[in-house]
């Protein structure tokens, strides 16, 4: 079997990483892409029917877009993908590395948008890194999340997604295909 140019088929296009919520937000990039793609290049035709064709494309991306925005919203909860949760100590941290202005934002300051914990704009890095011997000492500022609780919650986690795979493997032999 081999692809439109005469490779062999190998899938090594297929990208994926066994974390269904990473791979419904690499999708939904690869649609954005997609989308600016189409956009690109309607600015580069005159043709009616070309328009038409990237329009109908470029639609199908957002349609796409929004499918796997569905999807990933029936995975309760999504954040931080996987199981193994954030450290408080660390989760909320801004390092402010620049030599000129400060560049102050929704990223750096007030509350963060899926931890909900507020911000700690570390202006003097080097100095709050010796401080802390190397941050090992630094306690959790800005949140209420403590080590047992998240220790309690990927242990939670871990739990029923083993469950939810294990119910959905079959308990049967797999093989990939059967020769005659």
């Amino acid at each position: 079997m081999t692809d439109s140019n005469g490779n062999p088929w190998c899938a090594t296009y297929v990208s994926a990483t066994a974390e269904l919520t990473v791979d419904l937000r690499s999708n939904m990039a690869g649609e954005a892409r997609a989308k600016i793609g189409y956009e690109n290049l309607l600015q580069l035709t005159d043709d009616p029917l070309v328009k038409e064709t990237l329009g109908f494309l470029m639609t199908r991306e957002v349609t796409h877009y929004q499918q796997f925005e569905a999807a990933l919203e029936t995975i309760q909860p999504n954040f931080p993908p996987g199981v193994f949760q954030t450290s408080p100590k660390y989760s909320n941290l801004y390092f402010d590395l620049s030599k000129g202005d400060d560049a102050r934002g929704p990223w750096n300051e007030g509350e963060s948008t899926q931890l909900k914990e507020q911000w700690q704009y570390i202006e003097q890095p080097l100095e709050e890194v010796r401080s802390t011997d190397g941050l090992l000492d630094r306690k959790p500022e800005g949140t209420d999340r403590s080590e047992k609780e998240i220790a309690r919650k990927e242990a939670q986690l871990s739990k029923e997604r083993s469950g939810q795979v294990l119910a959905s493997t079959p308990k049967k032999e797999m093989s990939w295909c059967k020769y005659q």
